[in-house]
């Protein structure tokens, strides 16, 4: 079970690391406003604290592992 945890708190975290690196990038970026970028940023963080029941929703495997 531990395991599982952890694999779920890497792949979120990655998730969203690499959410927030192509928001923040200009060439990236999808719009010059930032909306989209903060409905995609919020919709990740909705989406991933679903995950809540399964390994605690923490996000940072250093924190989650402590």
């Amino acid at each position: 079970y531990i395991w599982n945890a952890f694999n779920i708190e890497v792949i979120c975290t990655t998730v969203l690391v690499m959410l927030v690196l192509c928001t923040k990038t200009a060439r990236l970026a999808p719009s010059k406003s930032g909306f989209l970028a903060l409905i995609g940023v919020v919709f990740t963080i909705l989406g991933l604290t679903q995950t809540a029941g399964y390994s605690g929703a923490c996000f940072n495997p250093a924190v989650a592992i402590a």
